[in-house]
């Protein structure tokens, strides 16, 4: 579920350093296929052939209202650019329950390597992730895993029809640091405000976020591009003529 991906100032760049950490490798199942083309190669595409979807809630996210609005202004940007958006959920639950069975369980088994009295020194989030990782059954598990492939072919269908998914990148505003949760809010587990993004880390699926706004109150406002799996090269190329398109739009 946890993915190690690439900062850059431009998305330039960040097909320029995937040329350097995403490569074919016959001893990694999960690994990209060869590509005929760099990456530095593919994100110079022409995409207005590209058919895109905008989901604004994914059919259950609670969604900041001026967030929701910086999202749709940029989203409609991209339209008058001459690209396809259609307004469409991709039609799944909400599968936070399922992602925190396997999330959780991740955890236990990655922090059970630590030496006897670790527990007690690592960040409280984290232990508490820990602990309840610990309290799930193998039943538990493999129900999760059932719901996260379920949650694959919903996607995998999804994509037949659209070459990629467009989101706000998160529901909420940042908020100070040294919270596991915005304070003051519904929140208690840091996944239930982070509603845009687990679905894609259980499908593995390729994002990326890029900066379009800011809020009244000047804080950043950011957008989900969602690739079918391996589409890697999609994203960026899309996620480029974003950029193009929203120049000047978001002050990094």
């Amino acid at each position: 579920l946890a993915h190690a991906g690439p900062f850059a100032r431009t998305v330039d760049d960040i097909a320029l350093m995937m040329d350097v950490l995403a490569q074919p490798d016959p001893r990694d199942p999960t690994s990209p296929p060869s590509m005929d083309e760099t990456f530095a190669e593919a994100v110079a595409r022409d995409v207005s052939g590209l058919k895109a979807a905008f989901s604004p809630t994914l059919g259950y996210v609670d969604v900041d209202p001026e967030i929701a609005g910086v999202a749709a202004d940029a989203v409609q940007a991209v339209r008058e650019s001459g690209i396809a958006v259609d307004e469409a959920d991709p039609g799944f639950a909400d599968p936070a329950d399922a992602f925190e069975v396997l999330w959780a369980c991740g955890a236990a088994k990655a922090l059970s390597a630590f030496p006897p009295g670790a527990r007690e020194k690592v960040d409280p989030g984290l232990g508490k992730i820990w602990d309840l990782g610990r309290t799930f059954s193998a039943v538990d598990y493999l129900t999760a895993n059932e719901t996260r492939a379920a949650l694959g072919i919903r996607m995998g269908e999804f994509h037949t029809r659209y070459d990629v998914l467009i989101t706000p990148m998160m529901p909420v505003r940042p908020f100070e640091a040294g919270h596991d949760v915005p304070p003051g809010g519904p929140y208690t587990k840091w996944w239930q405000w982070t509603g845009f993004t687990y679905p894609f880390n259980m499908t593995q699926q390729p994002a990326i976020s890029l900066p379009i706004g800011r809020t009244s109150d000047g804080l950043p406002v950011g957008l989900q591009i969602v690739g079918p799996r391996h589409a890697d090269d999609v994203v960026l190329a899309f996620a480029r003529h974003v950029e193009q398109v929203l120049a000047g739009q978001a002050a990094r």
